[in-house]
């Protein structure tokens, strides 16, 4: 899979999983994708 791009959270307006970042990977052989989200 390919590092296809990152979601942050943006201060206290928009808080990702207590202020995380979501992780986005893309396989282009499957057509398959995923995200991981990293809380901090």
């Amino acid at each position: 899979m390919t590092f296809y791009g990152q979601l942050d959270s943006i201060g206290d307006d928009i808080s990702l999983a207590d202020v995380g970042m979501v992780y986005v990977f893309v396989c282009f052989n499957d057509f398959e994708a995923r995200a991981i989200l990293q809380s901090g």
